[in-house]
Formats: structure tokens, C-alpha cells, sequence
């Protein structure tokens, strides 16, 4: 017996592919990145921890203050917070006060000069009453004592009180002279000392600039009064050193070596190389050890950096008592 099936009206197809998906694809590749990422930022830091080491620091810049010589009123005031100004120019004038005229008499040098001026007379006086001895008397007394001849004991006293007394004059002349020379160098002394008073310039004192630079910041204001010897401005000389202090672990002192380069990093990410000049411990300008319970205090190891030129000199006086990140190699 035959059998017949029925005829089937499908199809075999070959197998399609689905639809690519954006997401799915941007996430793989996304995590790759961020695992890549990753493992790159570890091994960065592995390499800055074991090739350079890192610290902190504080740009220096070299400071001046300038003083009046005297107390008074501050009556102009040339120069204003930021400006420059040249050798020479005047930056301010003071008005001392009245207690400067009548306390700057000084009698000490007067009275010294007279009595220096009255040793020297009473020298010459007693030089004048020296007799010299002439070399024929001196001849004449040799062939008395050799001939005995002519002895008279009462001339042989005579002579011999005037020997001493021309003796006596001799010592008194040197031991003036001694005290003119004593008197003559205290007289200096209180002259230097007194220089202002000594001259007489009790008057209105103008303040010049000894060298250039800029005003950094001004003490006090027009008709204020200033105090002698009490800063007036504080300036940055164009000549004055400018230096970073920077500090680190005493773990790195033995990749620390005078001479040697170090990478700093300023505030607007800007970077220049310093030369280590010198470097100690941060407590070295302690007059005593500062100790807690009993202990010293750790200090820190402080490294002094100069630049290398005058162009990394003045890009360094732009950051003035800014912090900065010093990093050098260890090697």
C-alpha cells in the first residue's frame, strides 16, 4: 500500500544575524577604556613613587626696609604701594620734632676738644723747658771724668738735679702725648656716634633711594608720625636674591645634592628648574631644641633652590611667598 504525505510549503532558510545594538557596543567599549585607565594610572603612580619623590615649598623673595634716621612727621610721600623707582630718587621727606633740636647738643665733644687742646699746650710748655744736650758737652764730661780735672761737687749736684728734672720733663711730655693720643680716639668714637648731632642736621630729612627697585609696602601714611630707626618702606631690590624653600622627608636626603636639578611647579601650573644650593634641617635656626613630652620635635629636611637664570629669576619673583611643588629624581 502506497502512502502519500502532503507536499510542505516551507522553506529552509540560512540562518540571518541580529540586528547590531549602539549601546551595548559603547559600554564594552567604554569599560575597556575605564580598565585601561585604570591599570595606567596605577603604574604612573608606581613610577613617580619609585623614580622621583615629592615636596612642598615656598618662593622667597629678598626684602628690604628702609628707616627714617630720625622721629617725626611723615610731610611727603613720593612713592605709593607698587611702584618702582631709581638710584637716587627721593621717596619721602620727614619733619623730625622739636625734642630732636633740643636734645641733639652734645657737650662731650666740646668739652674733649678742649681738653685735648689744653694737654697740647701744657706739652709744648714743658718741651720748651727741655735743654738739650749738646754732643760737646757730652764730649766735655767724658775727658773730665777721665782727666779728674775740674770737679766741682757743688756743679756735679747742680748738674745732676737738672738731669733729673730734664728727665722728669721728658716723662711728663711723653705721658701727655699718651693721654692726647687716648683723647684724640675717644673724640672719634663719639663723633661716629653722633654723626647727625656732631654735623648739626637736626633739619628736615629727605629720604633717597640707595639702589632701584620697588615699593613693596609703605608703614605709614602721608602726616603720620614715624619713629626713628622704625621701618617706613619695605622694597624688593632689582639686585635681591630671590630663593625657594622647600621641604621634604629625611627618607629622600640621600638623592639630595648641591648642584643638582629639581623640577618646581607653580600656582598656574607653569614649570621651571631649580639648582639645590645648600640643604640642612628645618630647626637648624633654632637657638634650643623644642621638645614635646620630653622629646625633640621631628623636623623637616629643608632644601634651598636658586634659578638658573635671570628669566627663571624674575618668573620666580611673580610668585612671592606662594606655595609651589618641588619634585626631584631619585637617583
Amino acid at each position: 500500500m502506497k502512502l502519500r504525505t502532503k507536499k510542505s510549503h516551507f522553506q529552509n532558510l540560512p540562518e540571518g544575524r541580529a540586528p547590531k545594538r549602539f549601546l551595548p557596543g559603547m559600554v564594552k567599549i567604554l569599560y575597556f577604556m575605564l580598565l585601561l585607565s585604570i591599570v595606567g594610572g596605577v603604574c604612573y603612580v608606581l613610577a613617580m613613587r619609585f623614580l622621583y619623590f615629592e615636596g612642598t615649598g615656598i618662593v622667597e623673595v629678598e626684602k628690604r626696609n628702609l628707616s627714617p634716621l630720625r622721629s617725626g612727621t611723615l610731610i611727603h610721600l613720593y612713592k605709593n604701594q607698587g611702584e618702582r623707582f631709581a638710584v637716587g630718587e627721593v621717596l619721602a621727606v620727614v619733619r623730625p620734632e622739636q625734642a630732636c633740636r633740643e636734645t641733639s647738643a652734645d657737650i662731650r665733644p666740646l668739652r674733649l676738644t678742649h681738653e685735648i687742646a689744653s694737654m697740647k699746650a701744657s706739652r709744648e710748655i714743658f718741651k720748651s723747658q727741655v735743654k738739650p744736650v749738646g754732643p760737646e758737652d757730652i764730649a766735655t764730661q767724658k775727658i773730665y771724668r777721665a782727666l779728674e780735672i775740674g770737679r766741682n761737687p757743688a756743679l756735679e749736684r747742680e748738674s745732676k738735679a737738672l738731669q733729673i728734672e730734664q728727665d722728669l720733663l721728658t716723662e711728663k711730655i711723653a705721658l701727655l702725648s699718651a693721654k692726647i693720643r687716648v683723647k684724640e680716639r675717644e673724640l672719634a668714637a663719639i663723633k661716629e656716634e653722633l654723626v647727625p648731632k656732631w654735623r648739626g642736621d637736626c633739619g628736615i630729612e629727605t629720604m633717597r633711594a640707595l639702589f632701584s627697585g620697588v615699593v613693596h609696602r609703605i608703614a605709614k601714611k602721608k602726616h603720620e608720625y614715624v619713629v626713628e630707626g622704625a621701618p617706613l618702606f619695605t622694597v624688593i631690590p632689582d639686585a635681591g636674591q630671590v630663593y625657594i624653600e622647600a621641604y621634604f622627608d629625611w627618607k629622600v636626603l640621600r638623592f639630595i645634592h648641591p648642584g643638582e636639578l629639581m623640577t618646581v611647579l607653580f600656582p598656574d601650573k607653569s614649570s621651571r628648574k631649580g639648582k639645590i644650593v645648600r640643604y640642612g634641617s628645618a630647626a637648624e635656626a633654632a637657638p634650643v631644641t623644642v621638645k614635646r613630652d620630653y622629646l625633640p620635635v621631628e623636623s623637616k629636611l629643608r632644601v634651598y633652590l636658586s634659578p638658573l637664570n635671570e628669566s627663571d629669576r624674575i618668573h620666580w619673583k611673580n610668585y612671592d611667598r606662594m606655595d609651589v611643588i618641588v619634585t626631584g629624581e631619585r637617583q
